[in-house]
């Protein structure tokens, strides 16, 4: 049901929760630690869990994959504040709770969009109720887009969209509802959704695993009857990454 080994890797699973905690203490980190194991074992939720004793070591090695940071602000060697607008600067999306007896900087931590303060010492039913609002917060993030268009802000359901291609300097996003236009870099969708099932089938298009319907050849039938092509450069890989995507679903 969980891991908690510091060592390991990020999971790209989009059904494992990413978190970190950035705490110096030992009985502190063992602490939220317990929590976590007994929150994602009623919940029924994956999880992997790394701790940073220093924010300055959680900088150097972050990555954008990460679910939720609960962070410390009095550290030995680093500000807990500080280190939260630096990951605010380079990463828009992730929650931080802040964990922590300095309550009087909760004013401060809304500066970085922080979801949360927990004052130690605190109690399981405290601790489980932050975690709870987090989770509802990371689920509702990833089962929607929020992209900007010349129309203004658009919000789609993620499981609508059926593939994204490339369209002169923006994007379209092809949805169960219709065609978006959407600015961005496709590289950067794929890396995004790519955890998500959805694979880079030509260099300009990326489809959704989710509605592929059959593949004959060099063929993509989606299940609107839609069709796309897979470029012999990408076929061995595209076909790899499909196999490990249903592989993981059949299981």
């Amino acid at each position: 049901m969980r891991s908690t080994k510091g060592d390991i890797e990020f999971s790209q699973n989009h059904d494992v929760l990413n978190i970190v905690s950035v705490e110096d203490d030992p009985s502190e980190f063992k602490q939220i630690k317990q929590g976590l194991t007994k929150y994602m074992s009623e919940q029924k939720r994956l999880f992997v869990l790394k701790n940073f004793a220093d924010g300055n070591d959680l900088l150097k090695k972050y990555e954008r994959n990460i679910d939720l940071i609960l962070m410390d602000i009095e550290l030995e060697n680093s500000n807990g504040m500080e280190t939260a607008e630096k990951v605010r600067a380079i990463d828009k999306n992730v929650i931080i709770i802040f964990v922590t007896k300095m309550a009087q900087f909760a004013v401060s931590g809304y500066q970085v969009q922080a979801l949360d303060f927990l004052v130690k010492p605190y109690t399981y039913a405290n601790f489980a109720l932050r975690i709870d609002r987090a989770l509802k917060a990371i689920d509702e993030k990833r089962t929607s887009l929020v992209m900007k268009s010349k129309e203004g802000i658009q919000v789609v359901k993620i499981k609508d969209i059926m593939y994204i291609d490339v369209y002169g300097h923006s994007l379209g996003f092809h949805t169960i509802r219709g065609t978006l236009y959407i600015w961005g870099a496709l590289s950067e969708y794929e890396a995004k959704l790519g955890p998500r099932g959805f694979l880079r089938c030509d260099n300009s298009a990326l489809v959704n695993a989710s509605h592929i319907k059959s593949i004959d050849g060099m063929k993509i039938t989606l299940d609107d009857g839609q069709t796309l092509s897979i470029s012999h450069p990408r076929k061995k890989a595209f076909m790899e990454s499909l196999a490990s995507w249903a592989g993981y679903f059949a299981k």
